[in-house]
């Protein structure tokens, strides 16, 4: 904050914002979330204001009757809490930025519109120049300013007990209708927040209006400095926040930056992000030709727009963090952990798409789904694999790029892709069609059904990763088709194989939560290098097998995947159809598993009779003699596979008598005083016994 006259034309046509708007139905956007009160970057000056907040939208504005409001978080009757709705944040209150809000218009047809400040005019003076200021706040705020940093105007207070900082230090909402163009054509409409020095910060900011917005082509957000206060180490950028209306789909496109889970995440540093438009036809011949992902394809946001306002987009964010010291944002310079554990996640409504298998001589790959991070110079003119521009020794510097950070895929309603890292550096973007690699789990001494009577199983992984460049096919209808940019797609060495163990009735683990307690990790000899291979070869790994830790009888299931170094992890993305609470097709992630039953209890022979002899304690030479006998098998086993004479499929039964014993006929063709008659029983997992019975036969 710095008052000065602000250079920039200010026109007012209704100070408040809410006057005589009449009964036109109206869309709401939240523009910008809140900005902690914070102390300005050294170079934020009057003649070179900081816009730490920017959006351009595309309007399409009725050509008369006109409204357009920028209002703050609408409060309750003392003005000391938001009014909620289903959780949200309602427009219609006043409205704080320290300092200004300048708003440019482009019409369609006509040349660049002077850049106005929207803020109203002030009652403070310049000393000694006697000039009135625009600012978007008031004296209340402008006294406190100083004792208020760290704090969330839309929330806290100026005073103990008291009104919101909004609130008591804000202005009105603000009419922005003149500013737009009648003519019934898309216009740009840029929206700035700039600081001019001391400190800067900002409420909420909603858009209220009878324009139709068609999406959002790019803009910068700034969140809050990170501190040791959890609250700043989870912050959202919303680039778009449209809920949408009878005749509008909505439009959800925000950036989440999670350091939560940094032990040293409080570095003072402020993250900003930027968004920009990306055509979907220019993702794979200009960003992806030459990795991993040259046959992905990037997911149009909802909302997002090129320049021509019509043509749906993808979205690339580019986040960095301002160092406090010198004003230099870059991706360097927020916090860096040991551990992939920052997540980054981007939140969008879009169009429906699907995943296909790819049929190559190798076999049958899967397509996935990821989020991509690249270096913060990535782009159309310098595309494909890339390096990340860090500073030695952070962990990111070592890592091939672009990687692939996507742990989990959810949605619509909407789509959430999140993904990991070490530090971000520093362009992202949402891709579907990964080539995954495959596979191939055996458990030794298997039985059918999964079983095994050790508790100590070993389990024999391989990975293969996709070769493409002897031919790539999917199914398209009823007949298979190249797959498209196969040519310039190089496949990723194998980084590890992951794996874990669970107990098949509890709650399987989710990729989302990853790291895994327990899981542990396999890895080849050989590291990642920096620089991926530029020619086509045949990644494969076959680690030693091992031994899983000594487990009780029971059911358990071997959860596992292959992780390449472009950062793809193997995992099962399932597209599960509509139902009650889920009105679309909605997208799981899942960890790829295989069943494993331990059983070292024998099944036991629980009975074996004859029935009574003749006088004299002998059978008759050949008469008809049959035993009776049942076998049984702990219910939490394979079950009795076989008994006696009788066999069984696996975990069919686990007591052959339930309704009546088994009868086998015995040998009497012999005469003797101490004939046997054996009964075998064996389990689904290979476990044996016996039971014998003695009689005597005679003539």
């Amino acid at each position: 904050m710095k008052v000065k006259f602000s250079k920039w034309f200010y026109v007012m046509a209704c100070g408040i914002v809410l006057c005589a708007q009449g009964l036109v139905a109206q869309t709401t956007i939240q523009l910008f979330g809140p900005v902690s009160v914070a102390t300005s970057l050294p170079s934020a000056s009057y003649n070179t204001p900081y816009a730490f907040n920017t959006s351009t939208l595309n309007l399409t504005c009725p050509t008369s009757g006109i409204q357009a409001t920028l209002s703050g978080p609408l409060m309750n009757s003392g003005g000391t809490a938001p009014v909620l709705v289903s959780g949200a944040f309602q427009p219609g209150g006043n409205i704080l930025v320290d300092n200004n809000i300048i708003v440019t218009v482009t019409p369609v047809g006509n040349g660049l519109a002077t850049p106005a400040n929207v803020c109203p005019v002030s009652s403070t003076t310049i000393t000694g120049e006697g000039l009135s200021s625009e600012s978007c706040f008031n004296g209340t705020y402008e006294s406190n300013a100083l004792s208020l940093l760290g704090l969330d105007p839309d929330t806290a207070s100026i005073s103990d007990d008291g009104p919101t900082i909004d609130y008591a230090g804000g202005v009105p909402p603000i009419d922005i209708s003149p500013y737009l163009a009648t003519s019934g054509s898309p216009q740009g409409v840029a929206i700035a927040l700039t600081d001019e020095g001391g400190q800067y910060d900002s409420s909420t900011v909603f858009l209220t209006t009878n324009c139709t917005v068609s999406g959002v082509s790019g803009g910068t957000i700034s969140g809050s400095p990170f501190t040791s206060n959890p609250s700043s180490q989870v912050q959202t950028f919303t680039f778009d926040s449209n809920t949408g209306s009878n005749t509008q789909p909505s439009q959800i496109v925000s950036f989440t930056y999670d350091v939560s889970q940094v032990s040293d995440a409080g570095n003072g540093a402020t993250p900003q992000a930027t968004d920009a438009a990306l055509a979907q036809a220019e993702f794979q011949t200009a960003y992806v030709p030459g990795t991993s992902f040259a046959t992905s394809s990037c997911l149009i946001h909802t909302g997002e727009v090129l320049s021509n306002t019509t043509t749906p987009a993808c979205k690339l964010y580019t986040l960095e963090c301002i160092d406090p010291n010198t004003g230099v944002a870059a991706g360097v310079n927020c916090p860096v952990s040991d551990l992939a554990n920052e997540g980054v996640t981007d939140f969008f409504d879009g169009p429906p798409f699907s995943l296909q298998n790819i049929y190559t001589p190798s076999g049958v790959f899967h397509e996935g789904i990821g989020f991509l991070m690249a270096s913060d110079d990535w782009s159309q003119a310098n595309g494909g694999p890339c390096s990340f521009e860090e500073a030695g020794g952070t962990p990111v510097a070592s890592l091939p790029c672009p990687q692939n950070l996507l742990i989990s895929f959810s949605g619509p309603g909407a789509f959430a892709g999140k993904g990991l890292t070490t530090n971000p550096n520093s362009t992202f973007v949402s891709i579907a069609g990964v080539p995954e690699d495959h596979t191939s789990v055996v458990v030794a001494g298997e039985w059918p059904d999964n079983w095994v009577n050790t508790r100590s199983p070993k389990v024999y992984f391989a990975t293969q990763a996709p070769n493409l460049s002897k031919g790539a096919s999917i199914q398209s209808g009823n007949k298979l088709a190249p797959l498209p940019n196969a040519a310039n797609y190089i496949p990723a060495p194998i980084k590890s194989i992951t794996y874990g163990i669970s107990p098949a009735g509890s709650p399987l683990p989710l990729p989302f939560n990853e790291p895994i307690e327990g899981d542990l990790s396999l890895t080849p000899s050989t590291p990642c290098p920096t620089t991926l291979p530029t020619s086509p070869t045949e990644p494969n790994f076959a680690p030693a097998p091992v031994t899983l830790a000594s487990l009780p009888d029971g059911q358990y299931l071997l959860h596992y995947f292959a992780q390449d170094c472009a950062g793809t992890q193997e995992l099962q993305f399932i597209l599960n159809p509509a139902n009650t609470q889920n009105p679309a097709p909605y997208w799981t992630t899942n960890f790829y598993t295989i069943p494993i039953g331990i059983d070292t209890t024998r099944p036991v022979v629980a009975t074996l009779t004859l029935p009574t002899p003749p006088a004299g304690g002998a059978y008759k030479l050949n008469s008809v003699v049959n035993a009776s006998y049942e076998c049984t098998d702990a219910t939490t086993g394979a079950g009795v596979v076989l008994c006696g004479t009788y066999v069984y499929a696996p975990q069919t039964t686990y007591d052959t008598g339930n309704t009546h014993l088994l009868t086998t006929r015995i040998n009497t063709s012999s005469v003797g005083t101490n004939e046997t008659f054996t009964v075998y029983a064996a389990d689904g997992a290979g476990n044996t016994s016996s039971k014998t019975i003695t009689y005597k036969v005679s003539r």
